[in-house]
């Protein structure tokens, strides 16, 4: 048999077998080696990268300056991506690879044009700072976090997943969305800046933007809005134990201009579970479609709600547009401190509720609609009530109701908790068909406008019904109607009673103190009476029944 080798480029036979030398071959395969090294080289991550094109690109693209030497792209535990750059359109950059930061900073030069961030394939954009705490700088200038000087649009996006491996800060001094999921790991999120930070369940991305797994979410400037999905019921929990509203610091960490911090809510129609503490914060709840909650609205929040510092600086707004809807709250409200309650639909209050502070009630029902039925803050169900409030304030058409209907409660407001009513505050005792029903309140003050205090008693069988006050205080030109909802000839001081318990001492009586009856029973000036809503006859005083 031949046999035949290449030797320096010629060919030798010999017999019985053919030998080829290796020599050409092993050149051939180092240089596919080099070459394909050289591919992966290509592709190296790094600590720092500066976006340095007018374009929109893949992440991993040859668009990035201020690299590290050998390095292609930014990302890594504390690595730094400065996204700044004069745009003239929306760009947007691709995370073709899985991205970790420790700090990103975005926006635009003039705040004419967008950044977005989106996402192809499973990558996600991680925040790792090492333990330090990463940063996401969406502000004007560079004094927060250095790098270079950006003016941001307030149309920035993030579509990406975003993972959390560290605490993460989020200075948005202009406007930011979110539109991917975000993972927690347990970590805290702060908003820190005066713009908005919103997570918005109905965007684009391939999942829903909402939050998991969050240990807490500090909101201490600016606003956090989460968007969520109408019709869809409980789809969009915000994954937080803990939610602090405001820090009840005049600024930021004791420096810098502060707007006032707002939680908002629109078509979240999911019970809520996280605790959320207020302190100097505002909290807006704005309703979808869903009303899956006695027909007429849904139970919002089932965690505790505590507030901290004075009523008027904690906001808690319940706003629909249209019919009004019922913000039912079932977990336990407390704290030190008080609320406002604002806007057009009903606050409706399910436990017993320990808060120390003070209440202001303002508006219910839009154009006063819906005032009767729903009030601007209610307590219902067996356990609604306010056991330890200082001092209910009621104003503006605004209505507390006391709503026995169905469950029958003596006992929903702290018996020494004062009532100041101005302009057309309302303050209304619902009775029940089964059994009677008794409130006692502290002293009363009409400060301004007229002030109406009525019991509605039902319709079918109506049961004994009476509120007893400490005492009212009148001041000048301030008028209080006492009203029976119900067209019940001498129904008012019979099945429905007024008890004023100092006998009138704090009151300015006139008349002889004559019977019921009489030409000479005694008149409460100032304070007017009468059934179906008709408050045009004197209200009479005896101080052996009062009524």
């Amino acid at each position: 048999m031949n046999q035949t080798s290449f030797v320096s480029g010629r060919v030798r036979q010999s017999r019985g077998v053919t030998r080829v030398s290796l020599r050409c071959r092993l050149t051939v395969v180092l240089a596919c080696a080099l070459s394909s090294s050289i591919g992966i080289m290509a592709q190296v991550p790094g600590l720092t990268g500066d976006w340095n094109v007018n374009a929109s690109a893949n992440w991993t693209s040859a668009s990035w300056t201020g690299l590290q030497a050998g390095t292609n792209y930014p990302s890594g535990v504390s690595a730094v991506a400065d996204v700044v750059q004069d745009i003239n359109g929306t760009r947007t950059l691709t995370l073709d690879v899985p991205v970790t930061l420790g700090t990103l900073r975005l926006g635009d030069t003039n705040a004419t044009n967008a950044f977005l961030i989106g996402v192809t394939g499973g990558n996600a954009l991680t925040f790792d700072n090492g333990g330090a705490g990463a940063i996401l700088d969406h502000t004007v200038g560079n004094t927060v976090s250095g790098g270079p000087s950006k003016n941001p649009s307030g149309s920035d996006r993030i579509d990406a997943p975003v993972i959390l491996n560290d605490d993460l800060t989020i200075y948005a001094q202009q406007n930011i969305e979110f539109r991917g999921p975000w993972t927690g790991n347990g970590n805290d999120i702060t908003l820190s800046s005066t713009g908005r930070a919103t997570w918005n369940a109905l965007g684009t991305a391939p999942a829903s933007s909402i939050l998991s797994g969050i240990n807490t979410l500090n909101i201490l400037n600016g606003d956090v809005r989460f968007n969520g999905t109408p019709g869809v019921a409980n789809s969009d929990l915000i994954g937080a134990t803990t939610i602090n509203l405001g820090d009840g610091w005049a600024t930021t960490g004791g420096s810098g201009f502060r707007v006032f911090p707002r939680l908002i809510l629109i078509d979240m129609e999911t019970t809520q579970a996280a605790t959320l503490n207020i302190n100097g914060g505002w909290f807006r709840s704005d309703l979808g479609t869903l009303v899956p909650m006695n027909g007429d609205g849904m139970d919002i929040w089932s965690g505790a709600i505590n507030f901290y510092g004075a009523a008027n600086t904690n906001i808690f707004e319940v706003n629909d547009a249209g019919t009004p809807e019922v913000h039912y709250v079932s977990g336990v409200i407390g704290g030190t401190g008080g609320f406002s309650k604002t806007d057009t639909g009903t606050l409706n209050l399910l436990a017993a509720n320990p808060i120390l502070g003070d209440i202001y009630v303002q508006r219910g029902g839009v154009n006063g609609a819906g005032l009767t039925g729903k009030g601007s803050l209610t307590l219902s169900g067996p356990n609604g009530a306010l056991t330890d409030v200082g001092t209910l304030v009621v104003s503006r058409d605004g209505l507390i109701l006391l709503q026995n209907g169905v469950d029958a409660n003596s006992d929903r407001v702290a018996d020494d908790a004062a009532l100041l009513m101005r302009g057309a505050g309302r303050f209304r005792l619902q009775g029940n068909g089964g059994v009677a029903v008794t409130e006692t309140i502290g002293a009363v003050t009409l400060e301004n406008g007229t002030g109406e205090f009525s019991i509605d008693l039902n319709d079918a069988t109506p049961q004994a019904t009476s509120l007893t006050v400490a005492s009212i205080t009148r001041q000048a030109g301030a008028v209080g109607q006492v009203v029976l909802l119900d067209n019940v000839a001498g129904g008012l001081g019979s099945t429905a009673k007024f008890f004023v318990a100092d006998g009138g001492a704090t009151m300015s009586l006139f008349g002889g103190g004559g019977a019921n009856g009489s030409t000479t029973m005694t008149i409460a000036q100032g304070l007017t009476g009468g059934v179906n809503n008709l408050a045009d006859h004197f209200i009479t005083f005896d101080s052996a029944t009062p009524n």
